[in-house]
């Protein structure tokens, strides 16, 4: 029973966000899906507030007091946005909903 609850958690957490709307941002994982940045924003710091992409991002980080590295379309990408964040090793990939479904399975 513990195992279905948390193959519940997992599916709703990778569905796509009921908000997502064409120019809407995700987060580009390693394996190429897209994942609501909230959600994992959220896991890797508690209390981060809801943004919108990766300029709202980079906002709330500077404001933290981080110094943040901006990357736009890296290596002519179109729809791509990358954000390091050099202390703490931090580098996320912000990609539209365009480019979520171009690249095959969509957001989760």
């Amino acid at each position: 029973m513990p195992r279905m609850i948390s193959l519940l958690l997992l599916a709703a957490l990778s569905a796509p966000p009921a908000y997502a709307q064409p120019g809407a941002w995700f987060l580009w994982s390693r394996h190429g899906e897209c994942v609501d940045p909230n959600i994992a924003l959220q896991h890797m710091m508690r209390g981060f507030p809801r943004i919108a992409g990766p300029d709202d991002f980079a906002a709330e980080m500077q404001r933290r007091g981080a110094h943040i590295e901006t990357t736009r379309e890296p290596q002519g990408i179109r729809n791509m946005v990358q954000v390091d964040v050099p202390e703490r090793g931090w580098s996320l990939t912000f990609v539209q909903q365009a480019h979520c479904q171009a690249m095959s399975t969509g957001p989760r």
